[in-house]
């Protein structure tokens, strides 16, 4: 079990049990899932077309497109955050 309790601690499930236990659950969940949306959205999409590639789970046609705007919004996001940070080190080599 302690090899599996590391594993969970590394993957950050540790950090969110902590959170729970002092009643910051949103704070908790929204930590977790900072720079990990868009790899969330990926995951999600290759489960729901490997379950409905299978036939184990027909995916109705209205969420396909729901996943797409989740990742792009996701991306967006990505760029976005990433363009503020280059544009301060920019920023600091100039001054």
């Amino acid at each position: 079990m302690k090899i599996i309790d590391d594993i969970i601690m590394k993957i950050g499930v540790g950090f969110l049990k902590k959170k729970l236990k002092e009643n910051k659950t949103m704070a908790a969940i929204i930590e977790l899932l900072k720079g990990k949306k868009t790899y969330v959205v990926g995951f999600l999409a290759i489960v729901l077309g490997i379950l409905q590639g299978f036939d184990i789970w027909s995916v109705p046609a209205e969420y396909w497109p729901i996943i797409g705007a989740l990742g792009l919004g996701a991306l967006k996001a990505g760029t976005e955050r990433n363009a503020k940070e280059i544009k301060g080190q920019i920023k600091e080599k100039e001054q």
